[in-house]
């Protein structure tokens, strides 16, 4: 189980030393390093644009959250607007203010979780 880190205690866990066992090929595309998870809070602000229902047009959305867990190229987030897979998203990050583009990967809605 990856450690749980607030955020400002120091990781010592580093996520790319984890190796990925022998047995298991690398993919195409693949690095043969496995990324461990890390459970980091960090605060957030995503911007973006939802589709509006009925028409072509888009409009603008921010919300302020929270990571879940950190990865060396990405990160879970959970997000109250709705987003679909393909779709970019500006993430800032509110202690450094760096702001990246990020694509969603997955996108998962559960009935009995808000987010």
């Amino acid at each position: 189980m990856p450690p749980t880190v607030k955020e400002n205690e120091i990781l010592t866990a580093r996520p790319e030393t984890a190796q990925r066992p022998a047995s298991t090929a690398a993919l195409p595309g693949e690095t043969a390093i496995k990324q461990q998870p890390v459970a980091l809070e960090v605060p957030v602000t995503i911007n973006g644009a939802r589709a509006v229902e009925g028409s072509d047009k888009r409009e603008p959305f921010s919300e302020t959250t929270k990571t879940v867990l950190i990865f060396g190229n990405g990160a879970v987030i959970r997000l109250s607007s709705s987003v679909a897979p393909g779709q970019l998203l500006f993430l800032t990050n509110e202690k450094t203010k760096k702001e990246v583009v990020c694509q969603v990967v997955k996108s998962k809605n559960y009935r009995n979780v808000s987010g």
